[in-house]
């Protein structure tokens, strides 16, 4: 085409590093879940990850609908903020030892929904260590182990395993008033737990 009186034609030399284009698939959403932790935002890469780190749809929130659909629409990540009310709790147990509470386990985010997962706490290497087992109910008498600590010989190992930053949490752990390490106990569930959702805005999330 040729050029009109008075123009010019400026040639640019295309860049040698291509754009990089590997964020276009995320997306960030804040809202209600019944489970997930409250402390920071979740990375799910994968359809397969919203149960595992949200829980089950729920009936109060379109979460779920729309990352099914982000991921299925080819999208490569969501970055979730779960928010809840400013009264929520978390469901706890209480592990025994000597004189009181060894250990003080607590759900890794607020709400009910917890009370499905249960402690199971392991005797290993001849008495001496003990192994925290976080299985969650299937109902009946059905369980999944959803994780396991590292053996730990005491309280203040336990808090440390806890203190990792691990990829799901689904427990935290306190030394708690007692002395020495808890029991070894079969299974026993959480117990409490309360998103406040009733009073819960966008302006909690974090």
């Amino acid at each position: 085409m040729p050029l009109l009186a008075g123009t010019t034609r400026k040639l640019v030399k295309e860049p040698t590093r291509p754009v990089d284009l590997s964020d276009t698939g995320t997306l960030h959403l804040a809202g209600l879940a019944g489970k997930g932790r409250v402390d920071k935002p979740m990375v799910l890469n994968r359809e397969g990850d919203i149960v595992p780190y949200l829980g089950g749809r729920v009936t109060y929130s379109s979460a779920h609908d729309y990352l099914r659909a982000h991921f299925r629409a080819g999208g490569s990540r969501v970055v979730f903020n779960r928010y809840t009310g400013p009264a929520a709790t978390f469901a706890s147990l209480a592990l025994a030892g000597a004189g009181g509470a060894s250990l003080n386990i607590t759900a890794a985010g607020p709400g009910a929904d917890y009370t499905d997962l249960g402690i199971e706490v392991l005797s290993v290497d001849g008495g001496a260590g003990r192994v925290l087992v976080v299985t969650k109910a299937l109902g009946g008498d059905q369980f999944e182990e959803v994780e396991r600590s590292t053996t730990f010989t005491t309280q203040a190992e336990a808090k440390a395993w806890s203190d990792t930053d691990r990829t799901n949490p689904q427990i935290r752990v306190a030394v708690g008033a007692g002395t020495g390490l808890p029991a070894a106990a079969a299974r026993t569930a959480l117990a409490g737990g309360s998103d406040d959702r009733a009073s819960a805005t966008p302006d909690h999330a974090k």
